[in-house]
């Protein structure tokens, strides 16, 4: 079996350590993407692994001689990659320093550690290197300095249902975690503001919820 570390980052997505001391989440995989080495995961490739369950450790920068930092503490496949939730062990000097690093924005990425078997992948002729349509294993998930594929960081948005949503705050995060920078979210939702507001007064029987969603379909086939 071939052990690879495939490391991805969603660009200008802030990190998240919101809630419980320790926590994390984001993308430690994005499908469909071209890393560093040629290499393309499609969805569906983390099925198996999702599905076997298993406690899965975090390490920074792949140190796997080290001591384990932390564990992940929720593993999902979605549409766009593999999304994650992890915990630090914070009575460990160096989960503590990495923490610090995440809250301060210094350290964002993430990376997989994984194993393929001959049957996981093909041959990519246009990279030059693999599409991976099956994973065997998942070793570990680093926390780590520097990505290599651009496409997935620790993300500021835990992925919410949509019909969870009861604040500006709420719609922000969905952004954030949709791939959105800050200053994006921030500035879509105030140009959302002004559109409704300017709407909105001009008639009064659009104060309605399905003018609301009229409105923003309108504003999602613009963008």
């Amino acid at each position: 079996m071939e052990l690879l570390n495939k490391q991805i980052q969603l660009q200008d997505v802030e990190l998240s350590v919101d809630g419980q001391p320790g926590t994390f989440r984001g993308y430690a995989s994005k499908f469909n993407g071209i890393d560093a080495y040629g290499d393309t995961i499609l969805p569906g490739a983390y099925d198996k692994v999702v599905a076997e369950g298993g406690t899965v450790p975090v390490f920074f920068n792949h140190d796997s001689f080290d001591l384990p930092i932390g564990k992940y503490t929720k593993l999902s496949a979605n549409t766009q990659g593999l999304y994650v939730e992890g915990l630090l062990t914070l009575d460990i000097p160096r989960a503590r320093d990495v923490y610090n690093a995440l809250k301060a924005g210094t350290v964002t990425g993430l990376s997989v550690g994984i194993g393929i078997a001959d049957d996981d992948w093909e041959p990519n002729a246009e990279t030059g290197g693999k599409t991976i349509k099956n994973i065997s294993l998942l070793r570990e998930i680093s926390i780590c300095t520097f990505p290599a594929d651009d496409r997935a960081r620790v993300s500021l948005v835990k992925a919410e249902d949509i019909e969870q949503m009861d604040t500006i705050r709420d719609v922000e995060k969905c952004l954030r975690d949709a791939g959105f920078s800050k200053s994006q979210a921030l500035s879509f939702i105030a140009k959302t503001r002004e559109i409704f507001a300017s709407e909105f007064l001009r008639d009064a029987e659009k104060k309605n919820a399905q003018a609301f969603f009229d409105a923003l379909q309108r504003i999602g086939e613009k963008i």
